[in-house]
């Protein structure tokens, strides 16, 4: 079929399954309901929320939230009334209501790698040391019965050495750029005689190693001691550590009597530039000094709350720009205009996104630290203090949101959250209220979420394809100097299912220092990431969405213009990562490239973003759209009708691309159009949702503000 889309049909209602038994096992549309079983939070949608809200009334539901964005009700209904409901009118679509989570990421200040409490199975690939624990020095005893092995003893899993000659070995690969480096654990011998040791090695090659220290006899059966080696000479791409076994007499057994065990095992390395303050962006501090900074530009950063800090509270003439807290979890506005004190954002992911937005306070070098510091934060509260929210919630956030963007000034809607897609993008309800904004004038960003490198992981909302979705750099703890940054492998790629590039452009979102209390959670759960003073170090999508919400806040300072036109500008001007003469990154991995802030602000481009969508049709239900993107036979990535532009879908994770101006796009930007949706787009390979995703309460995956990722 040489990669072209089949049509098959893959009708939108039916792979979603939300009607009838979405919220409710064994429900069906017709016969009788029992009235068993405990009452549910649903979403229930129709033609108005009027109308809804009257017909789940008349069933005895009781209504939580009224969502007029989407033509919806919050409402809480026994199986029994759900049945009534549905019954009562067809049309009616019931969704069970999710549970979302957040979850921090943090920065890079100290790390530590663990081999205390992970099975010797499966820790490989969740740890951050680059090689599984090996033997070497083998004699001929399997590795798991050997005198070198990992021992599962009371829920731990101890390194157990013992026989003559027998070492265990693993990679760690140290940073580079550390300070200082430390190996560090806890060992205990067992029946040790004299002369009987355990040596600790250090390599840079893996080949030629030092000797560290003894862990020599006689027997200390009273406990464990603790020991700690300085492995700053030693760090490198390919950091060895080994322990070796050298006892003096043997003895048969599954246990041997001498033996040391060696547990907690970890090496902590501090880096020099503990995260980067000041995100350098083409342009950002001519802007800066020639009074762009995003006064009276109001982006609503949907989240977990906002700390009372000068920094955000404050514009660049230390007066006060707070304007509103709105908490959509209980539906009430906290704090306005200045007004009393703002609630405390006691997670702390909610601040650290607002400080990046918006942060008035200035580092060292006299750089502001946020990217918009005279923008206003409208902080909606959504996610609560552990980082969980429900679908309501959220909805009812957005809504608000577009309610009172005029009251507030809110032009920018902030979301640094996602999570995995579950349907087309226009039959989930939070898309849906997301597409209402855009439709309404604001400028929504979204983080593509952090579950890269692997092509089509962009999550929700980001997978709408009319709003902004932002990938992740790093820029290698060298903010001055932009050839050495990449693309972060945790930064979810595309295309959609539907078949649209996505993210649409990546901005810095590497160990970027922003603002959190100490008493957060985040802040009590990773105390080794807090920075000077307030601030703390995390990494993420969410933390790049923050970064392109920022410079959105300066490009509508000085000029009105609609969200399509704003989305083009940041596409037209940012620079793509090459190599070569060609692409370093798929546009599916980078998009148009890095976001410019110079560029941006100045720009004056306009239909090179959403050609061919159509938003009010979208939510109508009367069409909705597909992208360029497809998949060949060979299962490369390639865009329909431009040449050149194929894709493997593998990840390079070398340093030092050229991020250039000078990059010629093959036919402009088409491929950010889209294409009317003709009886479901199906990938050439056949791709289909598993069996259909039914909007149950089954449902078990979180959406995130990030997860924690490496940190590059």
């Amino acid at each position: 079929m040489g990669g072209r889309l089949r049509k098959r049909v893959a009708v939108a209602s039916a792979a979603l399954a939300i009607l009838a038994g979405g919220g409710f096992a064994g429900l069906k549309r017709s016969g009788s309901a029992s009235s068993a079983g405990p009452s549910r939070s649903v979403l229930v949608q129709g033609r108005s929320m009027a109308e809804v809200a009257a017909a789940v009334r008349s069933v005895g539901g009781r209504i939580t939230h009224e969502l007029a964005i989407i033509d919806a009700v919050g409402a809480v209904l026994t199986p029994a009334q759900a049945h009534a409901l549905q019954v009562k009118d067809g049309t009616l679509r019931l969704y069970a209501d999710q549970r979302l989570q957040v979850a921090a990421a943090t920065g890079t200040r100290t790390v530590r790698d663990e081999f205390t409490n992970v099975s010797y199975a499966n820790n490989q690939g969740s740890q951050r040391w680059a090689t599984d624990w090996i033997e070497t020095g083998d004699d001929g005893l399997p590795y798991t019965s050997d005198g070198a092995c990992v021992l599962p003893d009371s829920g731990s899993n101890r390194l157990r050495l013992s026989r003559g000659g027998i070492s265990v070995r693993r990679q760690v690969g140290l940073l580079t750029t550390t300070s200082s480096a430390t190996l560090s654990f806890m060992y205990r011998r067992v029946g040790l005689e004299a002369g009987d040791y355990v040596a600790v090695q250090a390599s840079t090659d893996g080949v030629n190693f030092t000797e560290l220290g003894r862990l020599a006899g006689p027997a200390n059966d009273g406990g464990y001691l603790n020991a700690s080696y300085d492995v700053t000479s030693f760090r490198s791409a390919t950091t060895t550590l080994r322990f070796v076994s050298a006892f003096a007499t043997e003895a048969g057994g599954a246990y041997l009597p001498d033996q040391v065990l060696v547990d907690n095992v970890q090496v902590a390395f501090a880096v020099s530039n503990a995260g980067t303050t000041y995100p350098a962006l083409a342009g950002l501090e001519q802007l800066h000094a020639s009074g762009v900074r995003g006064m009276n530009v109001g982006v609503a950063v949907i989240d977990t709350g906002l700390w009372a800090h000068p920094g955000v509270l404050n514009n660049t003439t230390n007066n006060s720009k707070l304007s509103v807290q709105y908490d959509a979890i209980k539906n009430v506005v906290s704090s306005q205009w200045g007004q009393g004190v703002i609630t405390t954002d006691k997670n702390g992911h909610g601040s650290h996104v607002s400080s990046l937005v918006a942060n008035a306070a200035k580092d060292a070098s006299q750089k502001f630290l946020g990217i918009a510091p005279d923008a206003r934060v409208i902080s909606i509260r959504a996610f609560d203090d552990l980082g969980g929210a429900k679908y309501l919630d959220v909805i009812r956030a957005i809504d608000w949101a577009v309610t009172n963007r005029n009251t507030y000034g809110i032009r920018v809607i902030n979301c640094s959250f996602s999570a995995p897609p579950r349907s087309y993008y226009w039959n989930d309800p939070l898309n849906q209220a997301i597409m209402r904004a855009w439709q309404a004038g604001l400028v929504v960003v979204a983080s593509a979420g952090n579950k890269g490198p692997s092509p089509m992981t962009v999550g929700v909302p980001g997978n709408v394809p009319y709003v902004i979705t932002v990938g992740a750099i790093s820029d290698n703890y060298t903010p001055a100097n932009g050839a050495d940054d990449f693309l972060g492998s945790f930064s979810s790629v595309g295309p959609t299912v539907e078949g649209f590039v996505k993210p649409d452009l990546v901005a810095p979102g590497g160990h970027a220092w922003g603002l959190m209390a100490s008493t957060s959670k985040i802040a009590q759960t990773y105390p080794q990431f807090k920075n000077d003073g307030d601030y703390f170090s995390m990494s993420g999508t969410s933390q790049s969405a923050a970064v392109v919400s920022g410079v959105v806040a300066l490009m509508l300072q000085s000029k009105w213009q609609s969200p399509d036109d704003t989305k083009c500008q940041l596409m037209d001007s940012a620079r793509p990562a090459v190599s070569g003469g060609s692409l370093a990154y798929s546009v599916f991995q980078q998009g148009a490239g890095l976001v410019n802030a110079g560029a941006a602000v100045a720009s004056t481009a306009r239909g090179c973003a959403n050609g061919g969508l159509d938003v009010a049709a979208d939510l109508a239900g009367t069409r909705h759209f597909g992208g360029r993107a497809n998949r060949d036979a060979n299962g490369n990535y390639y865009l329909m009708g431009l040449g050149g532009l194929t894709w493997d879908g593998r990840y390079s994770s070398s340093t030092g691309y050229a991020w250039s101006d000078g990059y010629a796009w093959s036919d402009g930007y088409a491929w950010s159009d889209g294409y009317a949706w003709s009886d479901g787009y199906a990938w050439s390979d056949g791709y289909a949702w598993s069996d259909g995703y039914a909007w149950s309460d089954g449902f078990k995956e979180a959406m995130s503000t990030n997860v924690w990722v490496p940190q590059e």
